[in-house]
């Protein structure tokens, strides 16, 4: 896709299983790409707690490190900010001047 190298694309929310998956594929075709996530929903400070009591904690864990980890060597940047946080979210959007956003949040 020529369309995609050298353009700086924002995902919101985009730590999640889509959006970590996206956000390297669109690192892998040229774009510049950042990923705004409050990590509420992947919560490493949830699952590395030693009295969470999650059956999977090491599981889960695992697996939030390694798709940071992935993102991190793609170089995607991300800004752990909530992005119900309007005046946050705007300041980190006006640094990062995108010409595309991806809206991905959930609600958890």
């Amino acid at each position: 896709m020529t369309g995609i190298r050298g353009r700086k694309i924002t995902l919101i929310g985009g730590a999640g299983f889509i959006g970590h998956n996206l956000a390297l594929w669109l690192a892998r075709q040229g774009g510049v790409v950042d990923v705004i996530d409050s990590l509420h929903v992947n919560n490493l400070l949830g699952f590395s707690a030693a009295n969470a009591g999650a059956r999977n904690r090491d599981l889960y864990s695992s697996m939030i490190h390694q798709r940071l980890d992935l993102m991190r060597e793609a170089g995607v940047l991300l800004h752990v900010q909530d992005a119900r946080d309007y005046h946050a979210l705007t300041r980190i959007l006006n640094q990062i001047q995108p010409q595309v956003i991806v809206h991905l949040a959930a609600v958890a």
